[in-house]
């Protein structure tokens, strides 16, 4: 399938949008799980990634209305991006990149004016979560992520105008211009 006929599949429908690395870090099946709970035909999950067919068998075992987009080079996965409702970036506590990490893809969603739902760690509570455009949960916590979803999609507008909000305020080209500028300053 190409990027256009994998649009085609989901654009009418609700998409829970994951786009990254599909590893135990990342767990997903407490989404899947949360998603067959909400038990709603229209609602889509979308894994953009590599993911071993173990892990495919099992996300759609949990929830059947999944759809796996495998690895789509940037930037053209963003071409899905656009089509997403909900946004997910989520990251256990097993290492400090994960606790500190704030990723690229709060910046890809925020850019479509995508709503979050994210971890509790402080790269993403104290960003995207502090500013309205995503709920931060724990993934471990199937009814955490039910009730964000619930939520998100109740008050859609507010979080999607919040999202659009938070990319417009943040000027990343001038922060990494001045880390630049800082570095040279130093190595002087």
């Amino acid at each position: 399938d190409t990027v256009k006929e994998k649009i085609e599949k989901i654009k009418d429908k609700f998409v829970v949008l994951y786009q990254g690395i599909v590893t135990p870090d990342r767990p997903l099946d407490k989404i899947s799980k949360a998603l067959r709970i909400i038990d709603d035909d229209n609602i889509v999950f979308v894994v953009m990634g590599k993911a071993s067919d173990a892990i495919k068998k099992e996300l759609t075992d949990l929830y059947a209305n999944t759809v796996f987009m495998d690895y789509i080079p940037s930037p053209q996965h963003l071409l899905v991006t656009q089509y997403a409702n909900i946004g997910i970036a989520n990251y256990d506590y097993s290492n400090l990149n994960n606790l500190f990490c704030a990723p690229n893809k709060i910046y890809e969603y925020s850019k479509f004016g995508l709503p979050m739902i994210t971890s509790e760690n402080i790269g993403l509570s104290e960003t995207v979560g502090e500013f309205g455009a995503a709920v931060c949960v724990d993934f471990l916590d199937v009814e955490q992520i039910v009730c964000a979803v619930k939520k998100i999609r109740d008050d859609h507008q507010t979080y999607s105008d919040n999202a659009k909000k938070f990319y417009y305020l943040i000027d990343n080209f001038n922060t990494i211009k001045k880390v630049i500028n800082n570095l040279e300053k130093n190595e002087n």
